[in-house]
């Protein structure tokens, strides 16, 4: 190799290795560092969430089960399970027991419902168990409210009543009032049913969807192991009446097998159970928890995040969020992770993956495994994530829930980030090249063409020329070269101490130059490297350019990085005022949120004694027109023996007479009596006189005058009588007088009672319908007030939302401050020119400084803006 392309390759490897080396320096630190960085606010951030969306399923299940023991604890439900339960035993009671099933209800257990569980969940179903397990009083009712029923599936609560049966009236008059239930849970617990279940009979002689289960008696083997039996039996067989129990989500049979999740709780009036409230939800509530709603991108979970929930069967609680925006690359990711074939077809045939995705990450493993934490993982599409997971134990269900984001978006700043560094280390040495390589092909023809003509002179000489000289006048090094060649005889020893001297200034410029590379190394951009006359001058005077340049790019970043600190500093503290109103709004709906709940069950027991009121007074009603129409009955009676004792005196009186009339007779029987004995005796006389002939006259004589004297008794004895009949008949008549007088003045005070019961009823009237209005105002404020309460429940989770999205904004607020702090730091280990000086403006440490700190409600500090 020439002498002139040894040069030329030193001077471009002098300047472009120093560059190489500082851009790779900082390529590495700048990535490192980011990737640190990135990785921590990773995991920050993707706790948030999963803390976030953890608390909001809690606060979800809450509120569900606060609602269900409202609902069961009113008078009106235990009012209409009794009514329902007693009007479904008697319409039992009139149906055949060994009556078949109506061939259009086993029609739609064949048909339709077989077609709505392909539809809604991509399977087909065998009903056939559950139509052997319909009783003739469960074929009935569905066959009046669920195939009669001329709404669609979906709307079948549009009916009100299916005939004129005890139970259709019972159903009448209840079932406005429990579809409420389904209807006003829109917004807050999402329910599709509400069921009641007699506890003797295990019937659920109610149901609002009107689905297969309505009817169905519990204890039929095909219903006795559903989810539906086993809530009823756990709910009955409960410790307390206020007990709530779950039922994790599953494909639900009487459903049409769409994904639900039921919660039980039973109910009792005064003590004593009568039956079990049950309440049916799909996961579409949840679903729009995990989700956001479907704004992913606004819960800061970017363009690859997703929350979901893992039951513990291993499969997800709610829609997976690639399915929803890219259905078919998230089917066929799923098919190259190693899914089941025939469960990707379900989930793209139902569009939903609640019970059909199935989730084994790692996360997922130690989740269950009660460990809270952070990794990188493979998620169940065989990508690369970093995930947050922890383990979610709500009302006896045991989850797991996992908050990730692909790995490559997380870190795509940093792969930026390189490429930018290496690009711009690039771009400098290229330039750096270039004029290295223009000064050193200058500085090479400089030097090369003196000894070019030094070559030439001692090729002369070699030739045997002596007088050939150099006689070089370049005024460097070189003509002082060729002056001591000149001289080469004469001054040997001269020439050589002079090349001896120029080698000594040579290495004192390189040692200089690698003294200041080496202070560059250490991050110090203030060195400035001496630029001589000899070779190393142009080397130098580029490295000088280089580190010039440099050192302005790092001070333009770190104005920025300053900016960006400050500017989060005063974001954090206005984020953190808003935080502290927000936990003070929060507690203030928390307490109205209370408030409301006593006022609510204060209405309630309010509405209850007006309905007891109601009922006494209706009773004291009814009471009061029987006594009445006694008391009527009464007087009338009364009049009838008035009439009665009146027509017994006037015919007492007339025996009187009669018995007057008989004392006639005995004084003429008497008179004849003694008429008929004076005859007798002058017959016996006339016999005597008569003598023989005359003796049995005197024999009839005789004979006539004992007749005589017996109609003489006889008489007497009917006289004594006679007298007898006569006082006792004066003493009768004298006693029905004065009952007469009782009977009277008996009747004008039952007239009296009477006409005092007549105001009473119509006193009692106006009571009944004073109490009644109370009811119905009691009934409505109820309504009214349990309808506040929900909206106060909804607005108590709004707020509460808004307080963790605020906590979630101040925690990103201090990551994206400590990032800049972090880029600050990094930039502040060089040592720029006119860094000496004081920057202008308010500097972040500054920021941080004037951020005062104010005591929160929990005791805590904090730091908290103007």
């Amino acid at each position: 190799m020439k002498l002139r392309h040894k040069i030329l390759l030193g001077a471009s490897l002098l300047a472009v290795l120093p560059v190489l080396a500082t851009g790779g320096l900082i390529s590495f630190l700048s990535t490192e560092l980011a990737e640190r960085s990135l990785v921590e606010q990773s995991r920050e951030q993707l706790t948030t969430i999963r803390e976030l969306k953890g608390e909001q399923i809690e606060d979800y299940f809450r509120i569900v089960r606060g609602e269900l023991q409202t609902e069961s604890a009113r008078g009106s439900v235990v009012t209409a399970l009794r009514e329902l339960s007693a009007a479904a035993a008697e319409l039992d009671g009139t149906l055949d027991p060994a009556g078949p099933v109506p061939e259009s209800v086993a029609g739609f257990y064949r048909d339709d419902a077989v077609r709505l569980a392909r539809e809604r969940t991509g399977q087909e179903v065998d009903n056939e168990s559950l139509l052997a397990g319909l009783d003739p009083l469960a074929a009935a009712l569905q066959q009046s409210y669920l195939v009669a029923n001329p709404s669609p599936v979906g709307f079948k609560d549009e009916l009100t009543s299916a005939g004129e049966s005890a139970y259709d009236l019972a159903h009448a008059r209840h079932h406005p009032d429990l579809r409420d239930i389904v209807r006003a849970s829109g917004d807050s617990a999402g329910y599709t049913d509400v069921l009641l279940i007699d506890g003797d009979s295990a019937r659920v002689v109610y149901s609002s969807a009107k689905a297969l289960d309505f009817g169905v008696s519990l204890e039929a083997e095909a219903y006795a192991d559903t989810a539906l039996g086993r809530a009823f039996r756990r709910a009955w067989d409960a410790a307390s009446t206020e007990d709530v129990v779950f039922a994790d989500f599953a494909a639900y049979r009487p459903g049409y097998g769409s994904p639900s999740a039921l919660i039980a709780s039973p109910v009792a009036a005064g003590g004593e159970r009568v039956g079990v409230m049950v309440l049916r939800f799909p996961p579409n509530r949840i679903d729009a928890i995990m989700s956001s709603a479907e704004a992913w991108r606004q819960a800061g979970l970017r363009e690859t995040g997703e929350t979901y929930l893992v039951g513990a069967d291993g499969t997800m609680r709610n829609d997976s969020r690639f399915l929803v925006e890219a259905r078919e690359d998230y089917l066929s990711a799923l098919g190259e992770a190693g899914v089941d074939g025939d469960t990707v077809r379900r989930i793209g045939e139902s569009g939903s993956s609640v019970l059909l995705q199935p989730v084994r990450t790692d996360s997922v493993e130690a989740a269950f495994a009660g460990r809270t934490g952070f990794q990188r993982d493979t998620d169940y599409r065989g990508e690369s994530v970093f995930a947050a997971y922890a383990p979610l134990r709500v009302q006896g269900l045991n989850w797991a829930i996992v908050a990730q984001f692909d790995e490559a978006e997380a870190l795509a700043p940093v792969a930026e980030l390189r490429t930018s560094v290496l690009g711009g280390s690039a771009a400098v040495g290229l330039v750096v090249l270039a004029l290295g390589g223009g000064a050193g092909w200058a500085f090479t023809r400089t030097v090369t063409r003196p000894v070019r003509h030094l070559e030439d002179t001692v090729r002369r000489i070699s030739a045997g020329d002596d007088e050939a000289r150099a006689r070089m006048t370049t005024g460097d090094e070189m003509q002082t070269l060729g002056d001591a060649f000149d001289e080469l005889l004469d001054e040997r020893i001269r020439r050589y101490e002079e090349a001896q001297r120029e080698n000594e200034r040579l290495n004192n410029s390189v040692i200089e130059l690698l003294k200041a590379v080496h202070e560059l190394s250490q991050h110090d951009l203030t060195v400035k490297v001496p630029v001589t006359e000899d070779v190393t001058g142009p080397v130098a005077d580029a490295l000088n350019q280089m580190v010039s340049e440099v050192g302005e790019l790092l001070q333009e970043a770190s104005g920025v990085a300053e900016q960006v600190g400050t500017a989060s500093a005063r974001l954090k503290r206005q984020a953190e005022a808003v935080k502290e109103m927000a936990g003070r709004e929060g507690e203030e709906v928390d307490a109205m949120t209370a408030e409301l709940e006593a006022a609510a069950q204060t209405m309630s027991q309010i509405a209850e004694l007006a309905e007891r009121c109601d009922r006494i007074a209706a009773q004291a009603s009814e009471t009061t027109g029987t006594a009445l129409e006694t008391v009527n009955g009464t007087v009338q009676g009364m009049g009838v023996i008035r009439e009665l004792v009146h027509e017994t005196e006037k015919r007492i009186k007339r025996l009187g007479e009669r018995s007057q009339e008989i004392s006639g007779a005995v004084d003429l029987i008497n008179t004849i009596a003694e008429r008929t004995h004076v005859l007798a005796l002058n017959a016996a006389m006339q016999a005597a006189a008569a003598g023989e002939a005359g003796r049995g006259f005197a024999v009839v004589a005789d004979e006539v005058q004992r007749l005589a004297e017996s109609s003489r008794n006889a008489t007497s004895q009917i006289s004594g009588l006679v007298h007898n009949i006569q006082v006792e008949t004066a003493d009768t008549i004298t006693t029905m007088g004065r009952t007469i007088s009782e009977v009277v003045e008996g009747s004008r005070l039952a007239e009296q009672a009477g006409q005092e019961m007549a105001r009473t009823r119509e006193t009692t009237g106006e009571l009944v319908a004073a109490v009644q209005e109370i009811a119905g105002d009691s009934r409505r404020q109820v309504e009214g007030s349990t309808s506040l309460r929900r909206r106060a429940a909804s607005v108590q989770l709004s707020t509460r939302n808004t307080r963790e999205r605020l906590d979630e904004q101040t925690r990103q607020t201090g990551v994206l401050a400590n990032s800049a702090g972090s880029l600050l730091t990094a930039i502040r280990a060089f040592r720029l020119p006119g860094s000496e000086g004081e920057p202008a403006g308010e500097t972040y440490e500054q920021a941080e400084a004037a951020t005062p700190t104010v005591r929160t409600v929990g005791g805590g500090e904090q730091q908290r803006g103007s």
